[in-house]
């Protein structure tokens, strides 16, 4: 695991913000842990908003994203969904929640799923005026 360029920063700026934020991963939790420890982002988010595999339903379900989003004492509409991958615009659009799609590969396919599709973090940081 390794942070993509631009993503601490955002982050940080989401932080500062006081944006609530959680990981949803149809990965397993140790490796959700061990892979935010190595891209340094474990100060970024609070353990019990960390919805892993380990916790289903799993993605493309909406029950994890609602499960956070009740969690935090908001609603669908407050919410944004970023992934990089058709199960993670599926749960939220499910969800009724904005989606982001990392789209890195620059191919597309996915921007029906989506409200704003970037190719880096670096771009969206650009878009939103935070670089």
């Amino acid at each position: 695991a390794e942070a993509q360029p631009g993503s601490i920063k955002l982050l940080k700026h989401l932080q500062a913000r006081g944006c609530r934020m959680g990981v949803v991963t149809r990965n397993n939790h140790s490796n959700l842990r061990e892979s935010l420890k190595r891209c340094e982002m474990e100060s970024f988010f609070d353990p019990e908003c960390l919805v892993s595999r380990d916790q289903p339903p799993a993605k493309p379900s909406p029950v994890p994203l609602n499960r956070l989003l009740q969690q935090w004492g908001a609603s669908p509409k407050d919410g944004v969904m970023v992934g990089d991958a058709i199960y993670d615009l599926q749960a939220g659009r499910a969800a009724g929640m904005a989606t982001i799609y990392l789209d890195s590969s620059d191919h597309g396919g996915m921007d029906e799923l989506a409200d704003l599709r970037v190719c880096s973090w670096t771009e969206f940081l650009k878009l939103s005026n935070l670089s």
